[in-house]
């Protein structure tokens, strides 16, 4: 450059004479000078800077940047003045050239003007503040860029988030938490485009639970109803909306994992709704009603009935369906002169005639009835002994051996013994040796002793003629059959005493038997639930037993009994029936 300038001179000689003043026109004689140096400098104040040159040929002058121009040039022989204008500087150290061009040379002149801001610095990185945080939704962090050098002159950057949904950031790195999730925010350096990342991780924001109410505090249900209880959480938003739904008494009314009543049966029970957070509880009072269950139809044990002149038969009603709610029925009679019947349902003969007795539901009306035909007591008496005609091969004596009354229970006989005693083991029955296998009478199998194929009480060995005399005796088996076949057997009460009433259906004249029991080991059991009671006829498959009637309210049997044991004798009058 110096070669150049003193190349120019050397053709032009020029002599320069600077004088650089600012705007108040202040002014620097730098007296006269040949160019001979590259560079002016200035400080940063405006100036306007005068020079003059000297030369021999024409020439011309340029100037770069905009902020140093040439004003003016002014020429007289062989000597230009020329005017230069340059601007303030308030930003950072710059430097311009004026370029002088002759025909024969080109000189550049450097001008270098100091800025406000000093030199400036390049810019090398940029990070940031925090490479990653964790915030909840509604929550702002500022995040700060960290420049490479920390005093490079450009420090504009731009901002970026990669989901505005998660979180979004402003232009000076304010990042607000939207919701839960993820998202990165980016910053990008004007210069360079350089970038730095912070990821973002939202929380859902923890919005405690203050209350929780039911829509329903006291609640009526019927058995087997529901009823969705609804929970009201405050506020709406809370994060944890979690709740537990309990019963204190399941056994009326139970609730569901989300709130469903069951009502189960009659009573009250409190359902209570806890929230997991805070434990907050609420809660309704369940009151369950009984469900109301109609009933169907009503029923009669007996459709009819054929009682005796004083006599009384238990009717039961039975009401359907057996869980009806309401059980309630009333009796009548539609003619109380011939039978009565009580608000239980017991019949009581009155008369000579025909009555019929109808039972009604409470609930809805329904009927049942039993028609009842009253007949005047058919008997005879033979020496004191009063016997019954039931229109059968047999007449059966209206009481048991040893009774004074049809209602008593007389007394008890071991079988083929004629006395009564208490004691029914085998070492006191008279027809053996001690034991049921070593029998001596009305045996037809040696296994249980001695054999005499006799297999029905001799006369001698029969208690009712031992007793009554020779026109009465104990029925045989195919007698109680016929009695059992040929009668209604109803079980009642007759003047308080438990028993069945055998009423003919042949003539309608009626025996009663109660319910005496019988002994077993030294004592009565039975009594006032079973009747037993004497047939004269051995059992052959097994000869240590004879044939007996067992009967209760739940039938009436022909059965085989031990002969040792002791029960009563109903005597009948007539020839025997095999």
């Amino acid at each position: 450059m110096k070669r150049a300038i003193a190349y120019l001179l050397c053709f032009v000689c020029v002599s320069a004479l600077f004088s650089c003043t600012n705007f108040k026109d202040e002014s620097v004689d730098l007296g006269g000078v040949k160019i001979d140096t590259e560079k002016l400098s200035l400080s940063p104040e405006s100036h306007v800077c005068n020079l003059t040159v000297r030369s021999g040929e024409k020439w011309t002058v340029s100037s770069t940047p905009d902020w140093l121009k040439v004003q003016s040039i002014s020429d007289s022989r062989f000597k230009w003045d020329v005017s230069l204008s340059v601007s303030e500087n308030n930003e950072y150290n710059r430097s311009g050239q004026l370029t002088l061009q002759s025909k024969s040379s080109t000189a550049v002149l450097t001008v270098e003007q100091q800025g406000r801001k000093g030199s400036y610095v390049p810019l090398t990185a940029v990070a940031l503040s925090e490479t990653s945080i964790e915030i909840t939704e509604g929550e702002t962090r500022q995040l700060k860029p960290v420049f490479t050098p920390a005093d490079a002159s450009n420090q504009n950057v731009t901002w970026k988030s990669s989901s505005d949904a998660v979180a979004t950031v402003s232009s000076d790195g304010l990042v607000t938490a939207v919701q839960e999730g993820t998202a990165t925010i980016t910053v990008t350096t004007e210069e360079g485009a350089k970038t730095a990342t912070c990821q973002v991780t939202v929380k859902k924001k923890v919005i405690p639970v203050t209350s929780i109410s039911l829509d329903k505090t006291a609640l009526t249900l019927t058995e087997e109803e529901t009823y969705q209880l609804t929970a009201t959480i405050e506020p709406a938003d809370a994060t944890n909306q979690n709740v537990t739904w309990t019963s204190d008494d399941t056994a009326v009314a139970t609730v569901s994992s989300d709130g469903l009543v069951m009502a189960l049966q009659a009573g009250t029970a409190t359902i209570m709704v806890t929230t997991e957070d805070g434990g907050k509880t609420a809660t309704c009072r369940v009151t369950v009603k009984m469900k109301e269950i109609p009933v169907t139809d009503v029923s009669l044990d007996y459709a009819e009935a054929t009682l005796t002149e004083g006599d009384t038969l238990q009717l039961t009603a039975t009401v359907s369906p057996a869980d009806a709610t309401n059980q309630n029925v009333s009796w009548e009679s539609s003619d109380t002169f011939v039978a009565t019947v009580s608000d239980s349902g017991l019949i009581t003969a009155v008369s000579e005639g025909t009555a019929t007795i109808t039972v009604t539901t409470e609930d809805g009306g329904l009927t049942a009835s039993c028609l009842v035909t009253v007949i005047k007591e058919e008997s005879g008496d033979d020496d004191g002994h009063e016997y019954v005609d039931l229109g059968l091969s047999v007449k059966w004596a209206t009481c048991n051996l040893g009774a004074n009354s049809p209602e008593e229970y007389g007394d008890y006989f071991a079988w083929g013994e004629t006395a009564p005693k208490s004691d029914d083991s085998w070492t006191t029955y008279k027809w053996c040796e001690g034991s049921d296998s070593t029998l001596t009478k009305y045996n037809i199998n040696s296994d249980y002793g001695i054999v005499d194929e006799r297999t029905r009480l001799e006369m001698e060995d029969d208690a009712a003629c031992a007793n009554w005399g020779e026109k009465w005796r104990m029925p045989t088996d195919a007698e109680w059959s016929e009695l059992m076949d040929n009668c209604i057997s109803m079980w009642t009460i007759q003047n308080g005493v438990l028993g069945r009433k055998f009423v003919s259906k042949k003539n309608g004249n009626s025996i009663f038997l109660p319910t005496a029991g019988h002994w077993y080991e030294g004592s009565l059991i039975d009594a006032r639930s079973h009747g037993f009671y004497w047939s004269s006829s051995l059992c052959t498959d097994t000869p240590d037993n004879a044939y007996c009637v067992d009967f209760s309210s739940r039938g009436i049997y022909l059965d085989p009994g031990s002969r040792s044991s002791l029960m009563p004798v109903r005597p009948v009058r007539g020839p025997a029936t095999e």
